[in-house]
């Protein structure tokens, strides 16, 4: 009985110490950024943007795959400043916090919602978040095997969930493949060192684009030309620019601009919560009742072996 006591002691133990790894979402934008927003025309924005700084940008499509449930909602929130022309947002308000500095007589189209003057996004904490994310990705220790042969680079998933690369800017820009080995339901946080002006293309396997984050940790320049980006972009320090290409996650950023490219804003689901130290974690009646019915039970064996008759010999 004492063993199986202990055991169960052990085990409540290891309970509480278990760390919660519950997936929650990056970004609720396809595109969002803590600087300014610069398009030279022809990008398609499938979800809702967020911009702390100004917007200048001709020829844009906005909220291209937002549904009905959108309308009348902010969907491209604005910080700064607003000069927008020939440009639709197919659902939901467009709202600047700045002034209005667009065309008199070519304002964005916003057929299923309104252009108005207001704040309805807290960008400093926002912003601040991305921040922190970024820097609690970039200190989690590595635990997946990074290997390149003649510029084609192959990332191999070694645990069940959550796996966590590195890589250089220099070593990610030697690259014209990148492939994504693992199973189905594992995540993937690739965590890059230093800026990048690349083209190449990604393999992921088994990997699901919600669950692939490029984490720019120190980043002050994510440049791209028709890469096909298979996952989410977090660059809280960087300028992400895109000459075409696509972006099939979010793109959380410094400052963007963009040319000819497509966001569709599937972000990353796969961010884990922050785990708790084990001594913070405190006992629920219920286990304390049967930690101390425990503690009883052992007193009274150690009491009734001190009683035990002295036979002599």
């Amino acid at each position: 009985m004492l063993r199986s006591l202990f055991l169960t002691g052990a085990a409540a133990s290891a309970v509480l110490a278990a760390p919660a790894m519950a997936g929650t979402k990056l970004t609720d934008y396809a595109v969002q950024t803590s600087g300014n927003y610069s398009s030279r025309g022809g990008n398609d924005i499938y979800g809702r943007v967020a911009v702390g700084g100004n917007v200048n940008a001709n020829a844009d499509r906005l909220g291209t795959h937002l549904s009905a449930a959108n309308a009348n909602s902010p969907a491209l929130i604005v910080g700064g400043n607003f000069h927008y022309g020939n440009s639709t947002l197919s659902q939901g308000d467009a709202v600047y916090g700045g002034i209005n500095t667009s065309p008199r007589y070519n304002q964005m189209a916003t057929p299923n919602g309104r252009l108005y003057q207001g704040t309805p996004v807290d960008f400093t904490a926002l912003n601040a978040n991305a921040l922190t994310l970024s820097q609690r990705f970039g200190a989690m220790a590595t635990n997946g095997n990074f290997t390149s042969q003649w510029g084609a680079g192959t990332l191999t998933a070694t645990h069940s969930g959550l796996n966590v690369f590195s890589l250089t800017g220099a070593q990610f820009n030697s690259l014209y493949q990148l492939n994504f080995v693992g199973q189905a339901g594992d995540v993937a946080i690739v965590n890059i060192l230093g800026s990048v002006n690349d083209y190449l293309n990604f393999n992921l396997g088994n990997f699901d684009v919600g669950s692939v984050l490029f984490n720019f940790v120190d980043a002050t320049s994510v440049a791209s030309g028709g890469i096909d980006w298979k996952g989410s972009i977090l660059a809280p320090k960087a300028l992400v620019s895109l000459e075409g290409g696509t972006v099939r996650g979010s793109v959380v950023s410094a400052g963007f601009s963009a040319a000819g490219a497509s966001v569709q804003g599937n972000a990353f689901t796969g961010v884990p919560a922050p785990v708790a130290p084990p001594i913070s974690a405190v006992p629920e009646p219920a286990t304390w009742a049967t930690m101390i019915a425990g503690f009883g039970l052992v007193g009274f064996a150690l009491r009734s072996r001190r009683r035990l008759p002295v036979v002599a010999a």
